[in-house]
C-alpha cells in the first residue's frame, strides 16, 4: 500500500511539474520573465523559437527568431550558464551601480557585457545595442573556420555514445591532437624567434638566459593552444554545462599563464640589466637591480589584479 501510494505521489508532482512547465506563456514583464521567456521557447522539449523572438523588439519574423537563438548559442558556446532565479524580479529594476540609475540589466557584466536587457514602456527587451552586436558576437564565438571545420566532421548519421554525438567525440580527438601538435610547433619557432631577438639586443650567451627564454616559449605556446580550445570548443556544442567548467579553466590558465609570461619577461629584462652592469664599474647600477626588479614585478601584478 505505502509503494502504491509512493508512486501516485511522485506521478502527481512529475505531472504538475511538467504542466507548470508547459503552462508558461510569454512574458516581458521583469528582467526575469524575459529571460525565461527567451530560454524555454529554445528548449527542445517547448520549441517554439516564434515565442522567444517576442524578447526581440524591433524585428519580425525569421529575423526575430534568428537573434534569439544566435543571442542563446553565443552565451551556450562561452558556457555562460543563466540562472533564472537569480535574475531581478521586480519590474522597476534598475541598475544604480553599473548604468546610472537605467532600467537595465546586464547578464554577464564581465564576461559579456554587450548583451542586456532594457525596459521599454512596462516591457523588457533585448537592448537595440545587444542586436546590433550579435551578428559580430556570433562570428567572434563561431569563427568561420571553426564552423567549417564543424561542417568537414563527417555525422555518423547522428548516432551518439553516452548521449553525446559520435562526430563530437572526433572532433575532440582532433582537437587533442591539433592542439598538441600546434604546441611543440610553435613552441620551436618561438623559441628560436626568442633566442634571435636576444642575439640582436645582448650578444651575451649563458644559459640562465636560454632556460628564462624557453620557458617563456612555453607558456606562450600554451596561450596559443588556449586560443584554439576557445576557437573551436563552442562549435562542437558539448552542452552548457560542460562549456562553464571547461571555459572557468581555460580563462583562468589563460590569466595565470598571461602573468607568468610577463614575470618571465621582467626577468629576462633584468638578466640582461645585471649582466650588463657587471661590465661598468658603477656600483649605483649593481645597486638598482634588485629595486628595479620589485618595482617591475608590483607593477606586473598590479595591471593584472586590477
Amino acid at each position: 500500500m505505502r509503494k502504491i501510494l509512493f508512486f501516485v505521489v511522485l506521478f502527481a508532482v512529475s505531472t504538475a511539474f511538467g504542466q507548470s512547465k508547459d503552462n508558461i506563456k510569454v512574458d516581458l514583464s521583469t528582467p526575469q520573465s524575459t529571460i525565461r521567456t527567451h530560454l524555454h521557447f529554445l528548449d527542445k522539449v517547448y520549441y517554439h523559437p516564434e515565442k522567444s523572438a517576442e524578447t526581440i523588439q524591433g524585428y519580425e519574423g525569421k529575423r526575430a527568431e534568428e537573434l534569439a537563438i544566435k543571442i542563446d548559442k553565443i552565451l551556450r558556446g562561452r558556457g555562460l550558464l543563466v540562472e533564472v532565479r537569480k535574475v531581478p524580479n521586480n519590474p522597476d529594476f534598475v541598475d544604480t551601480i553599473r548604468n546610472e540609475a537605467l532600467h537595465r540589466y546586464i547578464l554577464f557584466p564581465d564576461r559579456m557585457p554587450q548583451i542586456y536587457l532594457e525596459k521599454v514602456d512596462d516591457k523588457w527587451y533585448y537592448s537595440e545595442h545587444t542586436l546590433l552586436q550579435v551578428d559580430k558576437l556570433y562570428d567572434e564565438v563561431f569563427p568561420w573556420y571553426a564552423q567549417k571545420i564543424q561542417q568537414l566532421l563527417p555525422k555518423f548519421e547522428d548516432k551518439s555514445f553516452l548521449g553525446i554525438a559520435i562526430w563530437k567525440y572526433l572532433g575532440l580527438f582532433l582537437l587533442l591532437i591539433v592542439s598538441i601538435l600546434l604546441f611543440f610547433v610553435s613552441n620551436k619557432i618561438i623559441f628560436l624567434l626568442l633566442t634571435k631577438v636576444q642575439k640582436t639586443i645582448s650578444k651575451i650567451v649563458d644559459s640562465q638566459a636560454t632556460i628564462i627564454l624557453k620557458k617563456i616559449a612555453r607558456s606562450l605556446s600554451f596561450l596559443l593552444v588556449i586560443t584554439l580550445i576557445r576557437s573551436i570548443l563552442p562549435v562542437l556544442s558539448l552542452g552548457l554545462k560542460f562549456n562553464t567548467a571547461v571555459f572557468f579553466c581555460v580563462d583562468l590558465l589563460f590569466i595565470l599563464f598571461t602573468i607568468y609570461i610577463f614575470l618571465k619577461i621582467m626577468e629576462f629584462v633584468m638578466f640582461l640589466y645585471s649582466s650588463y652592469t657587471q661590465t661598468t664599474d658603477s656600483k649605483l647600477d649593481e645597486q638598482l637591480t634588485p629595486i628595479l626588479k620589485h618595482i617591475l614585478n608590483v607593477i606586473v601584478w598590479h595591471r593584472k589584479i586590477r
